[in-house]
């Protein structure tokens, strides 16, 4: 069983451990503001392998990650002017958007996307922007069954299978976020968010 490190008590700690994890191609459980994910490296073709492998997950079906800021998102993904705008009204926030990516990218899906995410929540902003690499956010969930929204709803196969797990309680929403495709204009799944297109 891997360490689970708890953060209520020991932010600072817990973002040194999972930085620590993340840039060794590690791969860990945590929280976000909807859902607890499964990440690494988004960089790193071998963790999204990985993350593949345990999530039993059909290769090249498509997973999200989390930017650190805007900056990041300039930088691996090709927004005009009217997908920055919207990007900026909305995040960050519990909404997956995706969008076209630049050069090869490892998570990316065969039309050329990737969902980008930027959780209004503590824990993975400070992460996103110490580790200075976009990390993957998927739920950690083996494909098919129950998103966690809590620790005890993960799949003990899994936990045994990540090298570091982190604990936040319950998570504020609760449920997935809204996938909105800016590509073809499309909301995809309505979930926590709320957006006008």
């Amino acid at each position: 069983m891997p360490g689970i490190i708890k953060i209520t008590t020991e932010l600072d700690i817990a973002i040194e451990k999972t930085k620590k994890v993340i840039l060794e191609s590690g791969i860990i459980v945590y929280p976000t503001d909807t859902l607890y994910g499964i990440g690494g490296n988004a960089l790193n073709a071998k963790v999204v392998e990985r993350i593949y492998q345990i999530k039993r997950r059909e290769e090249r079906k498509p997973l999200s990650v989390i930017m650190a800021n805007f900056d990041m998102i300039r930088e691996y993904c090709e927004i005009n002017k009217t997908q920055e705008l919207i990007l900026q009204t909305y995040l960050p926030g519990p909404f997956t958007f995706i969008v076209k990516v630049k050069g090869d990218f490892p998570a990316v899906s065969t039309d050329g996307t990737i969902g980008i995410r930027m959780p209004n929540y503590k824990f993975t902003k400070l992460l996103s922007l110490k580790c200075n690499v976009p990390i993957i956010s998927t739920s950690a969930n083996i494909s098919g069954e129950k998103s966690p929204t809590e620790i005890s709803e993960l799949d003990r196969e899994m936990l045994s299978s990540v090298d570091l797990i982190i604990d936040d309680g319950k998570t504020k929403y609760a449920e997935g976020s809204t996938i909105v495709n800016l590509v073809s204009n499309k909301i995809i799944r309505q979930g926590a968010g709320r957006i006008n297109l």
